[in-house]
């Protein structure tokens, strides 16, 4: 017997739940973007600071708020993927 497919509009039949392929793993791929932007940030702050010996002012929020977005990210990947719950009962 073959699985069902999802159909086009990502409602699994079966299942009754939706599933849309193409972005299964966005927040992978928010994470990894947020990642790199950091690591810019960073990279950019160090040479300004050394370099033209002129820091930038924003550059500790902006990683600040990235980390920030990666663990809510994360958490709601988590959420979704049944990893963690919570209960309140």
């Amino acid at each position: 017997m073959v699985a069902p497919v999802a159909d086009l509009d990502g409602l699994n039949e079966e299942s009754g739940q939706y599933h849309y392929a193409w972005c299964e793993h966005r927040e992978w791929h928010c994470d990894a973007w947020l990642v790199v932007a950091m690591m810019v940030i960073i990279l950019v702050e160090v040479a300004a600071r050394y370099v033209f010996n002129s820091p930038l002012g924003v550059a500790d929020i902006l990683t600040t708020l990235a980390l920030i977005a990666i663990v809510y990210i994360g958490l709601a990947y988590a959420c979704r993927k049944n990893r963690i719950s919570a209960s309140l009962s």
